[in-house]
């Protein structure tokens, strides 16, 4: 068995600088080559890591020497560059979302099922330390039985004079601050307790030009009958918090810090810690667990179905928001539509 993979990079600027520079700390990756539309940024990264600056994505994909691609491009471009990849029989991480509708979405990882190729999405939450002692928490019972939750996924991006074109149209980003960042909670509360059945959302166009929907909440029900609510938000500083109440306590996470309380008669239980994420990155942990599924030739922990359930629960806000009422997900998505 090898012990590394040849990766081709779409995407190296903007947020794909993190993506990048995961698969570059990597023992099991050697880069090989790399594309992106910002000439001046792609020479710069090839000279640093010495690998090819490539003119377009087929170049990539037309390699024989390159195992897989990792893809950190606009939603909207996601079903073609999949599509070749599995083509050319390469493995896949693709960022979040997986395309930017459902119907879409099963159609690509049906594909690359058909096709052998694994497609892993890039849902790097779950990965944080922090979020692994959520879970653990939860299946211990230390806070008893989960019954609510409370999340908010924002930063300001929409102020961004450089934030690109296709987050400023609904066609290539519907509902911008879900889509973007709210889908990472999204993950992680199926991650932790259970699959959503519903959701009921409101968005209003706040700050941001062209009557962008910059702001939004949603109530969310879980198949379990936990419920919570979701914020997320484009245009205010960055925060990522999450609460969940159970019977006997509560997990309250807040960007980098994790505290767990538990009530056991009048006895209170409080535990804090702090993560160092950059010991610690979620980044480099999903990369590394592609690079090691690939070696192996297993299926990822965020598979395509996995992606795809996140994205049912955007689109059911999406409708949500357009038709002003519940939407429940198995009128957009079910399980069965992926191929076994």
């Amino acid at each position: 068995m090898k012990d590394k993979i040849n990766v081709g990079i779409a995407g190296i600027a903007n947020h794909g600088v993190t993506i990048r520079n995961a698969a570059l700390k990597c023992n099991k990756i050697n880069v090989v080559s790399a594309y992106d539309i910002n000439r001046e940024e792609l020479e710069k990264f090839a000279s640093q890591s010495g690998c090819k600056a490539v003119n377009d994505y087929d170049e990539i994909v037309n390699d024989p020497n390159i195992d897989a691609v990792i893809l950190v491009t606009p939603n909207h471009l996601h079903f073609e560059q999949v599509k070749k990849a599995v083509d050319k029989k390469k493995h896949i991480f693709l960022e979040k979302p997986v395309t930017n509708f459902v119907k879409e979405a099963v159609e690509l990882v049906n594909y690359a099922k058909k096709g052998g190729s694994i497609l892993q999405i890039g849902h790097h939450m779950r990965y944080r330390i922090h979020y692994r002692e959520t879970k653990k928490a939860i299946e211990e019972g230390r806070i008893g039985k989960p019954v609510s939750f409370y999340c908010n996924f924002s930063h300001d991006g929409g102020f961004n004079p450089n934030i690109p074109k296709w987050k400023m149209d609904k066609n290539t980003c519907p509902l911008l601050p879900m889509m973007q960042v709210g889908i990472h909670f999204i993950d992680s509360i199926q991650y932790f307790i259970d699959e959503i059945e519903a959701v009921s959302c409101i968005a209003v166009s706040h700050s941001m030009p062209n009557n962008i929907l910059d702001s939004t909440v949603s109530s969310i029900k879980l198949k379990n009958n936990v419920i919570g609510v979701l914020n997320s938000h484009y245009i205010i500083p960055a925060i990522f918090e999450y609460k969940i109440f159970g019977t006997k306590g509560t997990i309250w996470v807040k960007n980098s810090d994790i505290e767990i309380e538990t009530i056991n008669g009048n006895e209170r239980i409080v535990e804090r810690k702090t993560i160092d994420e950059v010991k610690n990155s979620p980044y480099e942990f999903e990369i590394a667990d592609f690079a090691e599924k690939v070696l192996k030739n297993e299926q990822p922990e965020v598979d395509g179905p996995k992606g795809v359930s996140a994205l049912a629960a955007i689109e059911a806000m999406n409708i949500s928001v357009e038709e002003k009422r519940t939407v429940r997900i198995d009128e957009i998505y079910k399980p069965e539509m992926i191929i076994k």
